[in-house]
C-alpha cells in the first residue's frame, strides 16, 4: 500500500494527465470543485471533468498516528446530446485509460458512480475511481 508523502490531492493531475494522453478524441480536460459547477460552467464537448469527491478514513493504528484511507474521484463525460453516439465509445476509451492504473497514492479501483445527468443540451456520464493508501503523522 502506498503512503501519504507531500500532496493529498496529487492524483488529480495524473487523471488529468492520463485522460489527456490516452483519449485523444477529448477536447478539453477540466478540473471542477463539484458537479454544481460542472453544469454552470461553459464548456466544449466532448470534455471530461474530474472532480474529487472526498474520502473515507479508516482503521487507524498507534493513537490516529497511522491511517488508512479510500479517496474517490469522479471522472464525467460532458458530450453534447446531438452528439450522444459518442458517448459510449469515448466512456470505452476513458474506462482502459484509467482502471487498475497506478497513480503516486495507488491503483485506480473502478466503483459505482452517480447515475448519469442531462442538461440544457448536455450529457454528463460520471465514472467513479477510489484509491486506497496510508497515512502518517509527523514524528515529533
Amino acid at each position: 500500500m502506498m503512503e501519504l508523502t507531500d500532496d493529498y490531492l496529487a492524483a488529480e493531475s495524473e487523471l488529468v494527465a492520463l485522460l489527456e494522453d490516452k483519449v485523444g478524441e477529448l477536447r478539453k480536460v477540466y478540473t471542477s470543485v463539484d458537479l454544481a459547477e460542472l453544469k454552470q460552467r461553459s464548456q466544449v464537448t466532448p470534455a471530461a471533468h474530474v472532480i474529487y469527491w472526498g474520502d473515507t478514513p479508516a482503521l487507524a493504528a498507534q493513537g490516529g498516528a497511522i491511517g488508512h484511507v479510500t479517496q474517490t474521484w469522479i471522472v464525467v463525460l460532458a458530450v453534447n446530446l446531438r452528439n450522444k453516439d459518442a458517448a459510449g465509445p469515448l466512456l470505452a476509451q476513458m474506462i482502459k485509460a484509467l482502471s487498475g492504473h497506478h497513480v503516486s497514492l495507488g491503483n485506480l479501483v473502478r466503483q459505482g458512480a452517480p447515475k448519469p445527468t442531462f442538461n440544457a443540451g448536455f450529457g454528463y456520464y460520471p465514472l467513479a475511481y477510489e484509491i486506497k493508501f496510508r497515512t502518517k503523522g509527523a514524528k515529533p
